[in-house]
């Protein structure tokens, strides 16, 4: 299990030196937090071992894809600190803890009360995936209905939920597992595939776009 996730670790700052520091879009992932509000909140989690709210890659890039288009638009936070993306999460009956999953819901709805007229947007990778999955079921109506599109990418639970988030619209959720990728096949080896997603952003981007 060490080695498993040093192997990650190490594999994961790899890709993430590879990624173009402009595409990536330097920013804390703290905004809802920290900033005023903006026309679109982009709620996401990130996956196992990454560090800081947003993680080192397929965050930051949907976040700045987000942005490209609509400057000044957006505002990207990231689930955390409460929510730690530690590999024992895993092991919990939802792949990821009760405390990252309510500290998810108390983010949509702090996005409500502070930016009701903003539309929110929200993503998860892998472990965070999950995070994002087990959130939106607890939302209210209210917030539940400002929720217009989720990416989720790598989603270790896709074939056990059937690729679906329980009371949430279908048209409005979009999932990336890669053919290659045997973590979102309900397998345990993780490969370059899980790895890859950060490719997909503007494809999101786009597709969540669409939605508004």
């Amino acid at each position: 299990m060490f080695l498993w996730g040093l192997l990650l670790v190490l594999t994961s700052i790899t890709v993430a030196t590879l990624i173009n520091t402009e595409q990536r879009g330097y920013t804390q992932g703290n905004e809802l937090r920290d900033d005023p509000c903006r026309d679109v909140t982009f709620i996401f989690a990130r996956g196992t071992f990454q560090p800081g709210l947003l993680g080192l890659f397929v965050g930051p890039e949907t976040c700045a894809a987000l942005k490209i288009d609509h400057p000044d638009q957006v505002s990207c936070q990231g689930v955390g600190p409460a929510y730690t993306a530690g590999l024992q999460n895993l092991k919990e009956p939802e792949a990821t803890t009760d405390v990252a999953i309510n500290e998810a819901v108390s983010l949509f709805e702090l996005a409500a009360l502070k930016c009701p007229k903003a539309k929110i947007f929200a993503g998860g990778y892998s472990q965070g995936a999950n995070v994002i999955h087990g959130a939106i079921p607890k939302l209210s109506k209210e917030v539940k209905d400002m929720v217009q599109g989720v990416v989720l990418f790598g989603f270790t639970r896709q074939k056990q939920f059937n690729g679906q988030i329980t009371g949430f619209p279908q048209d409005r959720l979009k999932l990336y597992c890669y053919e290659g990728d045997t973590i979102c096949h309900g397998g345990g080896l993780i490969g370059l595939e899980h790895l890859s997603y950060g490719e997909k952003a503007q494809n999101a981007s786009d597709w969540l776009w669409s939605l508004v």
